[in-house]
């Protein structure tokens, strides 16, 4: 026969699959469906998604408050850059944004971002406060916003610095 197949009453059975069969089909169909159904979640964030801008920080007061909102910037950048599942944009193209008048939509467009902190400093004899929000650019909304108030000492300007950029870490979900 040229059709190659097993010529009917030749003794050969034709395999049909089993209830177990067809069971374990179904169960690996239906985990794979639920894994999908988990994956596209809208409260998990994607890698792709987890592009930060820290715009320059503003300061409430005189120049050792803009030095400090200077310096709280810089560290926050430095740390952000150091997480790999961050794209963060770089302070040179950050600073062109100091004084524009241009929405934070708008920013985030230009740089590609779909994430933007931003905040200012604030210093009262030896007290330091930090006022900071994370924005979903897109929308306009905060995923959250916090003051951070210390005595002023390095140590505790340290400490609330590294709060701060652990906080942004944690909301955007990255490592």
């Amino acid at each position: 026969p040229s059709g190659g197949g097993t010529p009917p009453g030749s003794g050969a059975a034709i395999q049909r699959p089993g209830g177990l069969q067809i069971a374990g089909l179904v169960l690996v169909t239906a985990s794979l469906f639920a894994g999908w159904l988990l994956l596209g979640r809208s409260d998990t964030i994607e890698v792709r998604d987890r592009s930060v801008a820290v715009m320059p920080f503003g300061s409430a007061g005189g120049d050792q408050s803009a030095q400090l909102a200077e310096g709280v910037h810089g560290d926050l950048l430095t740390r952000l850059s150091n997480v790999s599942d961050l794209r963060v944009i770089s302070r040179t193209s950050m600073n062109r944004y100091r004084e524009t008048r241009k929405s934070l939509p708008e920013i985030a467009n230009e740089l590609d971002v779909r994430w933007v902190v931003e905040g200012t400093v604030q210093q009262a004899d030896d007290r330091v406060r930090v006022n900071a929000q994370l924005i979903h650019a897109p929308d306009d909304n905060h995923r959250w916003a916090r003051t951070y108030e210390r005595d002023l000492t390095a140590a505790s300007l340290f400490d609330l610095q590294s709060e701060l950029a652990k906080e942004v870490v944690r909301s955007l979900q990255a490592e």
